[in-house]
């Protein structure tokens, strides 16, 4: 049996697979986008729930960030709205808002970083 002093003297190899392995595992395969929305109907009720018991920047992001991802914009227009009046909102919280407004990005969007 090695010593104490003998094991941190150690160097290890890595054990590496062969190319022929690696491509027989799959692990050399392009990625594949999912076939299915990740986001679902339960979702988008969860964010909405979550908007009427605490209405709340981070909240409203959420929400909207879901609905659009499921095409229902219409249901987050408040949190859009409240997203867009505070100041203190993160530059892709405002773009969020602006895209479920059906707005384009704005100007101000850019100028408006806090450090």
């Amino acid at each position: 049996m090695p010593s104490t002093e003998d094991q941190l003297d150690r160097h290890t190899v890595p054990r590496l697979r062969s190319f022929a392995l690696s491509v027989k595992m799959g692990e050399l395969s392009s990625l594949k986008p999912l076939e299915v929305n990740p986001f679902t109907a339960d979702m988008l009720t969860n964010a909405m729930e979550d908007w009427a018991n605490a209405p709340t920047l981070s909240i409203a992001a959420d929400f909207v960030s879901v609905a659009i991802t499921l095409g229902m914009e219409n249901l987050a227009r408040d949190a859009a709205e409240l997203i867009l009046s505070n100041p203190q909102a993160p530059i892709l919280a405002r773009r969020l808002a602006h895209a479920c407004l059906g707005q384009g990005p704005q100007p101000s969007d850019e100028t408006n970083i806090h450090r």
